[in-house]
Parts: C-alpha cells; sequence; structure tokens
C-alpha cells in the first residue's frame, strides 16, 4: 500500500531526475555552460530562501474576498 511518504518520494526523485536530464541536455547542446549554471543554481535557492511571500496587504484582501 503506498502512503503519502512514498508519492513524495516518487514525485521529488521524477522531478530531480528530469531536472538534471534537462541540465545535461542543454550542456550537451552547448546552450548553457557550466559556469552559469553554478550561478543559476545559487540565485534559484537564494531567491526561494529570501522569498518574503505576498504583500501583507495582498493576504489580507484575500482573506476578505475569496
Amino acid at each position: 500500500m503506498l502512503t503519502s511518504f512514498h508519492l513524495v518520494g516518487y514525485f521529488s526523485l521524477s522531478y530531480v531526475t528530469s531536472f538534471l536530464y534537462l541540465t545535461l541536455r542543454l550542456i550537451s547542446l552547448g546552450r548553457l555552460a557550466p559556469q552559469s549554471l553554478g550561478r543559476a543554481i545559487s540565485r534559484m535557492i537564494y531567491d526561494s530562501l529570501t522569498d518574503p511571500g505576498p504583500p501583507p496587504w495582498q493576504a489580507d484582501d484575500e482573506l476578505e474576498n475569496p
């Protein structure tokens, strides 16, 4: 029987695999240089960690007017 842990593991594994495949494909095509890849990944991680979310007034509007 599949649990939610199995499903989360499966989807995250497939996401990582497809990301790696696309990355290697772009590098092999010469469209993505490895040094720019490192900068892009570090920028993505930095943006995801420092994302403040929606502004407070936007969150309040969504609560009042769903």
